[in-house]
């Protein structure tokens, strides 16, 4: 993902899975929206709804048109997969990679970074299709999740961190990124140690 970012030359990024479809017949009317965006620096993109399959998709409109990445889900109450485009330029740099090798690195790690000084605006237009497979990621998350604890633990101190700047304000939610920090806070311990060390000895 980091390298497909930072190799990135158009306008705006559109990240895909392996298991998200795009509607093509849609295309047209994400370039116009994309055209018809003003000059607001505060604006990092859009975000559309996606037609979610799969025994447990759920998903729901999106309650306001603008809106930051966190809010959306904390706030606002937003759930299920989404399609963001992002402008490439604030994209890029939001896609540093956590020090250390991981197999995962949440995109919302991404969205997280990116909401602490952007909005954006959402559309109730389905671009896409996201199939959950058996055997995708989403089938596995928990345990990635505990097996690439560090950007998790990043991620949950950049939800406390938008709490204190304003950015939401879901007790309830930062409650929940406390709880996930001491989690893996604690699985990242080995790790964290041994970058220590790393640094001491050299």
């Amino acid at each position: 993902m980091f390298s497909a970012i930072a190799s990135a030359t158009g306008d705006y990024c559109m990240i895909f899975d392996d298991d998200d479809d795009l509607f093509t017949d849609r295309l047209p009317e994400v370039c116009e929206r994309l055209s018809r965006q003003g000059a607001d620096e505060r604006i990092a993109g859009f975000v559309f709804s996606m037609v979610l399959e799969g025994p447990d998709a759920a998903a729901n409109r999106f309650p306001s048109e603008r809106t930051n990445l966190i809010r959306m889900r904390a706030d606002e109450g937003v759930v299920g997969d989404r399609k963001e485009v992002i402008r490439t330029a604030l994209l890029k740099q939001v896609a540093v990679p956590p020090a250390g090798r991981f197999r995962r690195v949440p995109t919302s790690l991404l969205w997280s970074r990116l909401a602490i000084e952007h909005d954006v605006i959402c559309v109730n237009v389905d671009v896409g299709r996201k199939r959950y497979l058996a055997e995708g990621m989403t089938a596995r998350i928990r345990l990635l999740q505990r097996q690439n604890a560090y950007p998790m633990l990043l991620l949950n101190l950049n939800y406390i961190r938008a709490f204190w700047l304003g950015r939401y304000r879901s007790g309830r939610f930062l409650s929940k990124a406390v709880l996930a920090c001491l989690r893996f806070g604690a699985l990242s311990f080995p790790f964290l140690l041994k970058r220590s060390l790393a640094r001491v000895i050299s």
